[in-house]
């Protein structure tokens, strides 16, 4: 492994090298020799760094003199003492003899150097690679040329600026290193930083790098190497990915960073504070109009709109005046007094996470269907202008495995839901207290009982949504507000009346519930979904519209209310499934021609009792060919216990007979309405529901006080009713055989006994 992969130390990487010189390995096999005057002369077995790995060499300005073999080619423990590049300051008179030799010809040798020296200085013996280049500084290129000690070797004149193979340019002048063009920065390793990156040639210079707004990526080491380094200027808006390995061996963790006003949240975020302290760059201020007496700024990722009236109309998100900054948004604050959105004013934002903030005392009455197209979010969020519910487009793919749910809020007080809101979403939908998952089976998504308008298309091809509860106070709702919705298996509709644009449901959902606030089935509610098997049609719905259930090709079986007096045009038409029809109104519905047409003439039509001349003397009921009769309501009874009675119900066609049946030892009271008759008949025009009340025969004495406290006995147990406080029970003897709070007291031997509840006393026989 030692031949193979180069070790960075072996023991110390850091010392004196100089009466006022000191040296530390940097990483990438990088030595840095700092301090002024003359450094030590070595032998080939003294040198401080002798069990390093050595390939690049940064001398910094002050260092006069390189030692006599101090970066000679052998080093110990099979390590490689080999300088492949070098800069060397202006402040350098003398290299040392063997400062840079090789004693093999099989060792890497000395391939760049970059000598700042304006004369060239003294030079011992020094081996370098056939293809070996000295870059001198311009003005002293002529002097070297003339010295017979290094007229020998390749000289050329410093370069101070280039355009690298991504397209980028470079320039350096008094301290700055400057990145602009339109490109990208390569990652560059330990041995080729001399030979592709211009700049090192700076090295120790470079105090101050400005990274222009056209740099689009760069990779290790692209901006390492500089021990000097106190600023870093950002003109770009949106940062480049934090990568610490850019700055390999730079003077990074004090720098002074400056970076776009309207970015500095997004430097922030991104990880650069690693860098040093970050700074808003003076002058970088965004900000204009967005309307007749509308302004925006943008500062630290804020954009803030302020005044009053109709935001600008703009033909594209490219036409936005904000548009540059979209990485960088994170807050958007509107004023109170801004009436409209317009169109692609947040489009095509992908951001992390954003709050829109609004007053709640607002005038916004609109927003363009566009005004947030496109807009991407792990985690969005719905954005409230007052009442109004405008929500976000959510992005239609993602990557495999990407965890893509939006979080979707819908309040309390929420009235309208915008056109398009969640159109296309995968989402988590939030009401006031439950988050659903919707990759869960018990996902259903709950519109605010406020809700008294859903737009167009507001939840076309939702995913996720098997369930869903439309609640009364809707009134309205667009066209394919829940088209496409693919996963969604139940629908539970409250409006009592509602006004149905085209296809809301299409074109699939298996199961229908309707509540008993609903009054009239809206017409077109379910047309076309073959999906749906059975449907069932409340007593309180009095009408269902046209074309409610037209072409449920899928749907078997119907029940239609007993309130219902009217079908609409074509309700049923093309059901040719439907088999099983159950009306349970005593007048036929009243049906215009066709509104079973397809509907299979065999089909099981089920009706109240004695009501089949009726039918059969209805025009478009006559359609079917027999009817049988049904029971319309149900009847029920209940007993208050069933240890002291039971009820038992016997039910025709027109009415119930309900029969209060008590045990041994016990009577029948009364009905849960007050009536005492038992048995008791009740005529069915409705669905019933009796409860009887029972109660164990006694011979207790005084057995009710005026606050409505009883006591009775039975079996062997004493009850006490209407009462909650401690109660103390004695024998005839005096003797307490009971004192608590229990209200059912088991007594051991038949007698006379007393009751005392908050001094008061009552008798009772056992």
């Amino acid at each position: 492994m030692m031949l193979l992969l180069p070790v960075a130390a072996w023991g110390q990487d850091s010392g004196t090298c100089g009466d006022n010189l000191t040296w530390r390995l940097g990483e990438s096999y990088v030595i840095f020799i700092e301090g002024t005057g003359a450094m030590t002369d070595f032998s080939t077995s003294d040198r401080p760094w002798q069990d390093c790995t050595v390939y690049g060499l940064v001398v910094g300005d002050g260092v006069t003199t390189l030692g006599d073999y101090a970066f000679y080619g052998v080093s110990s423990y099979g390590r490689d003492l080999e300088v492949r590049w070098a800069v060397l300051p202006a402040s350098l008179t003398e290299i040392g003899s063997s400062a840079f030799y090789s004693y093999s010809s099989y060792s890497q040798r000395l391939n760049t150097l970059y000598l700042h020296a304006p004369q060239p200085p003294a030079l011992g013996s020094m081996t370098v690679t056939d293809d070996f280049t000295c870059y001198v500084p311009e003005a002293s290129l002529a002097a070297y040329q003339a010295d017979g000690r290094w007229n020998q070797y390749t000289l050329q004149a410093m370069p101070t600026r280039g355009t690298l193979d991504g397209g980028a340019t470079w320039a350096y002048a008094d301290g700055t290193l400057t990145l602009g063009g339109a490109g990208w920065l390569n990652s560059y390793s330990y041995y080729d930083v001399a030979t592709n990156i211009p700049w090192a040639a700076y090295y120790p210079y470079i105090e101050h790098i400005v990274v222009g707004s056209g740099i689009n990526g760069w990779g290790s080491m692209a901006l390492g190497n500089c021990p000097a380094l106190k600023q870093i200027t950002f003109e770009r808006t949106t940062p480049l990915e934090y990568n610490a390995e850019v700055f390999t061996n730079s003077n990074t963790g004090n720098l002074t960073v400056s970076v776009p006003s309207p970015s500095l949240q997004a430097y922030r975020e991104a990880g650069y504070g690693a860098l040093g302290t970050l700074t808003a760059t003076p002058g970088t201020e965004a900000g204009g109009t967005c309307g007749e007496e509308l302004t925006w700024t943008l500062d630290e990722g804020t954009l803030t709109i302020s005044g009053t009236g109709a935001m600008s109309e703009w033909a594209s998100e490219a036409d936005v005046p904000w548009h540059d900054y979209r990485n960088v948004i994170y807050r958007v604050v509107l004023p109170a007094g801004l009436t409209s959105i317009g169109a692609y004013a947040f489009a095509d934002m992908p951001l992390s996470y954003w709050a829109i903030v609004l007053p709640a005392e607002n005038q916004l009455a609109r927003a363009h269907h566009n005004s947030f197209r496109g807009v991407e979010f792990p985690y969005g969020q719905v954005i409230y202008f007052g009442s109004v519910c405008y929500g976000m487009a959510f992005p239609e793919t993602a990557a495999e495995g990407e965890y893509r749910v939006g979080e979707v809020v819908l309040q309390e007080g929420t009235t309208y839901v915008m056109d398009e809101a969640f159109c296309t979403a995968p989402i988590q939908v939030t009401d006031k207290t439950t988050t659903y998952n919707p990759f869960a089976e018990t996902d259903y998504l709950v519109i605010p009982r406020t809700v008294e308008a859903i737009g167009a298309k507001a939840f076309h091809s939702l995913e996720g949504l098997p369930v869903l509860t439309v609640p009364e106070s809707v009134a309205q709702v667009g066209d394919s507000a829940f088209a496409g919705c693919e996963d969604l298996e139940r629908v539970t509709w409250m409006p009592a009346t509602c006004s149905l644009g085209q296809g809301v449901f299409h074109p699939a959902v298996e199961g229908v519930e309707f509540g008993k606030t609903v009054r009239q089935i809206p017409a077109g509610i379910f047309a076309g979904n073959t999906a749906i098997a059975s449907v069932a049609i409340p007593h309180e719905v009095t009408g269902v519209g046209d074309r409610a259930f037209y072409r449920c090709t899928g749907l078997s079986q119907a029940a239609i209310g007993a309130g219902v007096t009217s079908l609409g045009e074509g309700a049923f038409t093309g059901c040719t499934d439907l088999t099983t029809i159950q009306c349970y109104a005593i007048e036929p519905p009243a049906a215009p021609a066709y509104c079973f047409l397809d509907v299979p003439i065999t089909a099981s039509v089920q009706i109240p009792c004695g009501c089949i001349p009726a039918y059969e003397a209805a025009d478009e009921w006559a359609y079917f060919w027999s009817f049988t009769e049904i029971i319309a309501y149900t009847a029920t009874g209940y007993s208050t216990n069933e240890e002291l009675g039971t009820v038992s119900v016997e039910q025709t066609c027109a009415e119930a007979t309900f029969r209060a049946e008590p045990l041994e030892g016990c009577r029948f009271v009364q009905w849960s309405d007050g009536n005492t008759d038992n048995p008791r008949i009740v005529p069915l025009q409705a669905d019933v529901e009796l409860l009887a009340e029972f109660r164990a025969e006694t011979t207790g004495l005084d057995q009710v006080w005026d606050d409505g406290t009883e006591v009775y006995t039975h079996g062997g147990t004493l009850h006490i009713r209407g009462n909650d406080r401690e109660a103390t029970v004695y024998d005839t003897t005096g003797r307490t055989v009971y004192q608590g709070f229990e209200r059912a007291i088991a007594l051991d031997r038949s007698g006379l006994y007393i009751i005392e509840i908050d001094g008061r006393r009552m008798k009772v026989v056992l």
